[in-house]
């Protein structure tokens, strides 16, 4: 787990003991300890190509989008339900020479054709973003719980594109905790607004957001003093015991 909060939370989910919780980070967050050139060795040594030819690709835009909604129960048409045309968000991207990257949930049915997108891409389900995350400029997601990994970076944009909200706390999956009070970011209900921020004219100050920001990194990562051999030592330590167990 990775604070006190988590470690109550998951103790409640798992029915388990507060002290079989090991606080420390997740292991898929190191990497974004690591330097442009470890990064860029990793990715090399451990990734696909195609990862290292879309980093490559980043270069040619001013600004990348990641946009990550979260798996909807119901099964419901995600992108009718949400309003989503791609073909503007490509105009967009066009217009102010970005790129958007969209990463949906792997059991999303993509009825839409990205292959005549210029500056709009549909990731692989199965590619890991964790390695070009640091290189994202803004990202977008609803309730999915992988914007706390990202409160763990700075210098981003976190834009909540929520037009179902209420659809979604009534008829789809419980929020573990409530959402305003552990979220921040510019939250938009609706696409003209979700357009309008594409386009550069609406914007989100982080700045302003700092406090909250604060209080919500703490409550979700402790004081984010975790380094990547905190885990690494646990498990040596428990490896010992149990080597001296069989010794005996």
């Amino acid at each position: 787990t990775t604070s006190q909060l988590m470690t109550e939370h998951f103790s409640q989910c798992f029915a388990i003991s507060k002290d079989a919780c090991v606080e420390c980070s997740y292991p898929r967050n190191y990497i974004f300890k690591l330097d442009d050139e470890e990064r860029s060795s990793y990715i090399s040594k451990y990734e696909s190509p195609t990862l290292g030819y879309l980093i490559k690709e980043f270069e040619k835009y001013k600004k990348i989008y990641l946009y990550m909604p979260t798996w909807r129960d119901s099964g419901k048409d995600f992108f009718q339900s949400l309003s989503l045309d791609f073909n503007r968000i490509n105009e967009s991207m066009k217009n102010t020479n970005a790129l958007f990257l969209f990463k949906p949930h792997p059991a999303t049915k993509i009825p839409h054709n990205f292959n005549n997108l210029s500056n709009v891409k549909l990731m692989d389900s199965k590619t890991d973003i964790y390695p070009i995350m640091p290189k994202i400029d803004s990202f977008i997601t609803d309730y999915s719980s992988v914007y706390y990994d990202w409160l763990l970076l700075s210098n981003k944009d976190f834009i909540f594109y929520i037009p179902d909200l209420n659809e979604y706390m009534s008829t789809e999956r419980d929020i573990a905790f409530p959402f305003d009070d552990n979220t921040e970011g510019l939250k938009i209900t609706d696409f003209e607004s979700f357009i309008a921020y594409l386009n550069g004219k609406t914007k989100w100050d982080p700045h302003q957001a700092n406090d909250h920001l604060a209080i919500i990194r703490k409550r979700f990562w402790g004081n984010d003093h975790h380094q990547p051999n905190q885990l690494d030592e646990f498990i040596n330590k428990i490896a010992k015991l149990i080597n001296t167990n069989l010794r005996y």
